[in-house]
């Protein structure tokens, strides 16, 4: 029995386990993002999406697990094709990690998910590209804008990107301060100023642990509080049978006797 629930608890972690390298696959139909248009020193005019994805990543393409998704640079990337060249790495210090701060905070502090994914390639770009570019249509408090939007979001959503931009700035302005234990990002493999250079770079919600895994640990629990319960059992003092039984017929007759 002990070896059973061994065996399920182990199955089940296994199911269970967050995926942590190789296959990533965006989703278009699950996306909610928007079509833009923008400029950075490495495209100019560039149509591409904004907005909180949808991605499948996981070791296999039958093991992949569901992620909430922002971008971080602009490397091509088709929807709904599997890639097997991304690995995760924890969120590093500086952009990425204020990247993470708008990721966990834009939603409650009223901000949409296209103003949000426009804030986080604004922190990434200023701080990881060179060049800069004129007029500044998104722009935060460093010296020479180094991102733009050109076109699909409304004036008033750039404005409110640029007021999420300052939102982060004001609360982790070295992008060390916050916590980014619940992030991941999913890169691929040729590394430059960013990260990956091949595919498209994405930060990702990890999610919240599966019920599964509550059932493993109970199973776990159950399994031990089992085997130490037979081993107080088999520690307890043995009582030979026969003697019980004798005893038994010795008292029997002692109440008998007249």
């Amino acid at each position: 029995m002990k070896k059973i629930l061994v065996l399920i608890t182990f199955m089940v972690f296994a199911m269970a386990g967050v995926a942590r390298a190789d296959y990533f696959y965006l989703d278009e139909s699950s996306s909610n993002v928007t079509n833009v248009t923008i400029n950075d020193p490495g495209a100019q005019n560039l149509a591409t999406s904004a907005g909180l994805f949808s991605a499948d990543f996981g070791p296999t393409q039958t093991t992949t697990q569901a992620y909430q998704a922002f971008c971080v640079d602009y490397a091509n990337i088709n929807w709904n094709t599997g890639y097997t060249t991304y690995s995760a790495i924890a969120v590093p210090d500086g952009a990425y990690n204020q990247a993470a701060w708008i990721m966990a905070n834009y939603s409650a502090l009223g901000y949409t998910a296209p103003e949000a994914q426009v804030a986080i390639w604004e922190v990434v770009f200023q701080q990881l590209s060179t060049g800069t570019l004129s007029p500044a249509i998104v722009n935060n408090t460093n010296p020479g804008s180094k991102f733009a939007v050109t076109g699909g979001l409304s004036d008033a959503d750039v404005a409110s990107a640029d007021n999420l931009v300052t939102a982060v700035l004001a609360n982790d302005p070295n992008g060390t301060s916050f916590n980014a234990s619940g992030y991941e990002m999913a890169v691929s493999p040729s590394t430059t100023g960013y990260y990956g250079a091949d595919s498209q770079d994405f930060l990702l919600a990890v999610p919240e642990p599966s019920p599964l895994i509550f059932l493993g640990v109970s199973l776990f629990g159950v399994g031990v509080a089992g085997w130490r319960f037979r081993r107080i059992q088999e520690k307890k003092p043995r009582v030979n049978p026969q003697a019980k039984r004798q005893g038994r017929t010795a008292l029997h007759l002692c109440l008998t006797l007249p």
